[in-house]
C-alpha cells in the first residue's frame, strides 16, 4: 500500500487535497465540529468525546443523557455523516502531502532504514481506523442510551487518545517532512 502511494501521488494531488483540506477546515468544520448535536445546534454536553484527549465511560454516559433524545438522534447522525467525511478529508490531505514530501527527501531505494522511514506514510490510515472505532463506539453508546454498552463505553476513550496519538505523531512526520524539504532547496539554492 505504501508503494503504491508513492506511485500514484503526485505533487498535483497534494495540492489538490490541501485546498480541500483547507476549504473544509474553514467552511464547513466551524460549522459541525464539536457541537453535541443538541437540537438547538448549540454544545448541549459537557464535553465532546471527538474535541476530547481521555474521558472515562461516565463521561460519555452524562455527555449522553445531556443531549436528550432529539440530541442523542443528531448526534448520531452528525456521526454517520459529518464524522465520515472529515476523516477522509484529513486522510486525503495527511497521506498525499506526506507521501509527496517523504517521496522528495528520502530515497527509493536508500537503506533500509529509508525503506522503514518511507512506510510513515501510513501513519494517517492508523489514524483514520481509530477515529471510526471511535465513532461507530460512541455512537452505539449514545443511541443505546440509558441502556449500557459497557465494552464500547470503555474502548471509545482508548479509541480517541489512540486516534490523537497517531494524528499527531502524522502531522509531526509532515511537519518534519516539510522542514527537511525547505532545508534541502535552500541547501541547493547555496551550492
Amino acid at each position: 500500500m505504501s508503494e503504491w502511494l508513492y506511485r500514484v501521488t503526485k505533487w498535483w494531488l497534494a495540492l489538490v487535497a490541501s485546498i480541500i483540506f483547507v476549504l473544509f477546515v474553514v467552511i464547513i468544520f466551524p460549522e459541525h465540529a464539536g457541537t453535541g448535536g443538541s437540537a438547538s445546534g448549540k454544545q448541549a454536553a459537557i464535553f465532546s468525546p471527538d474535541l476530547s484527549l481521555w474521558y472515562s465511560p461516565g463521561d460519555l454516559y452524562k455527555m449522553a443523557g445531556a443531549l436528550g433524545n432529539e440530541g442523542r438522534r443528531l448526534y448520531v447522525w452528525k456521526h454517520f455523516t459529518f464524522d465520515l467525511a472529515w476523516p477522509v478529508v484529513y486522510l486525503f490531505f495527511l497521506v498525499t502531502s506526506t507521501t509527496w514530501l517523504l517521496k522528495t527527501v528520502l530515497k527509493q531505494k536508500g537503506d533500509n532504514r529509508e525503506r522503514r522511514l518511507r512506510r510513515l506514510n501510513l501513519l494517517p490510515l492508523v489514524a483514520v481506523s481509530f477515529d471510526l472505532l471511535e465513532n461507530v463506539s460512541t455512537s452505539l453508546v449514545v443511541s443505546h442510551y440509558p441502556r449500557r454498552l459497557p465494552i464500547l463505553a470503555r474502548m471509545a476513550p482508548f479509541a480517541t487518545l489512540s486516534k490523537w496519538i497517531v494524528v499527531s505523531l502524522s502531522v509531526l512526520v509532515l511537519a518534519a517532512s516539510m522542514v527537511i524539504a525547505i532545508v534541502r532547496v535552500f541547501h541547493r539554492k547555496e551550492a
